[in-house]
């Protein structure tokens, strides 16, 4: 191999395997991906990016984790139905293979990657009533907050910081950024006006003065509340933004046991949910995230069922069973 495919290689992205995979094994991995992906001669194509056959390399592209490596190059030529779909490929190949993922030289193993999780892929966004309600069901009948109106977003950010860990009379929890506006918290007082202060008083002027000091240290200690919850929104939307687009904080945040769930808008069109696409005009995705790949496959197993969607993978490659999230033993 010349000292360009080396290159080229290590560019990427490319998936590295530790064993020659068949062409038709290949394939279908593929199809999870693109169900109309096509041989062609001995690579694949997936929409406008093509998988370039298997070829041996030297274990020093993946600095030396595998003992044999075979390597297949996937190259963009042309638009991407999403962004980063070329690197996905290569990843998820890799992951449901067995190998590592290399891209701009950087060495990764996909099965160890925890920074994404499943989605369930809609083609019309639930409101919060009806998603409150599937997850009701779905835990045993417990009963949901809602938190996507300004109230319910006070009342639940306050909620979420008086309880660490979900109780079982309170399975599903919704949580919400705290009201921007901290005077709603300071039991409706409002400051003196200094203005309409007798000036001739100055025992008036000094507990007007101490009045409005101790209602700015309320106010400042409200403020670094919600900051508090709204940072830990923030986290949790930053999880799947590369996967599915900006989110907002006026997305619904829900907790089922230790899984955290999220709604956002699915940024482009993913070829493994083109059946959805001619009934919809922008697609939705509930992302869930949690430690245990087993839970949290069988919940999304279980919202795709009530809420008639498709699962896909955090590459976007379709899944059918919990063990499709699993790396190959």
């Amino acid at each position: 191999m010349g000292w360009m495919a080396k290159r080229r290689l290590r560019t990427g992205p490319t998936a590295a395997l530790p064993a020659k995979p068949s062409q038709a094994d290949l394939l279908r991995v593929v199809r999870l991906a693109d169900p109309e992906a096509r041989e062609d001669g001995g690579d694949i194509v997936a929409v406008d990016v093509r998988v370039h056959a298997p070829v041996e390399a030297e274990p020093e592209l993946v600095g030396g984790e595998l003992e044999q490596v075979w390597a297949c190059r996937v190259v963009a030529e042309g638009p991407l139905p999403f962004d980063y779909f070329d690197r996905y490929l290569a990843e998820g190949i890799a992951f449901r293979l067995g190998g590592l993922a290399v891209c701009r030289g950087e060495v990764t193993d996909p099965a160890d990657d925890d920074r994404g999780g499943p989605a369930v892929i809609l083609p019309v966004r639930p409101t919060a009533d009806e998603l409150r309600a599937v997850l009701s069901r779905i835990d045993g009948g417990h009963k949901a907050e809602i938190g996507d109106s300004d109230d319910a977003a006070g009342d639940s950010a306050t909620e979420a910081a008086t309880e660490d860990t979900p109780t079982e009379d309170a399975a599903i929890t919704d949580v919400a950024t705290a009201d921007a506006d901290a005077d709603a918290g300071l039991g409706g007082d409002t400051k003196p006006d200094a203005a309409t202060a007798d000036a001739d008083s100055a025992a008036d002027v000094d507990s007007e003065a101490e009045s409005e000091s101790e209602a700015d240290a309320t106010t400042a200690d409200t403020d670094g509340d919600a900051d508090a919850d709204a940072e830990a929104e923030a986290e949790a939307v930053a999880e799947v933004a590369a996967a599915s687009g900006d989110a907002t904080q006026d997305d619904f945040l829900y907790t089922v046991g230790d899984i955290r769930i999220l709604v956002v808008p699915e940024k482009g069109r993913p070829p493994a949910v083109q059946e959805l696409l001619p009934f919809a005009t922008e697609l939705t995705a509930i992302e869930l995230r949690g430690d245990d790949p087993e839970k949290v496959g069988a919940l999304a197993l279980r919202l795709s069922d009530e809420l008639n969607g498709l699962i896909v993978d955090r590459w976007r490659f379709r899944i059918d069973a919990v063990e499709d999230l699993l790396p190959p033993g």
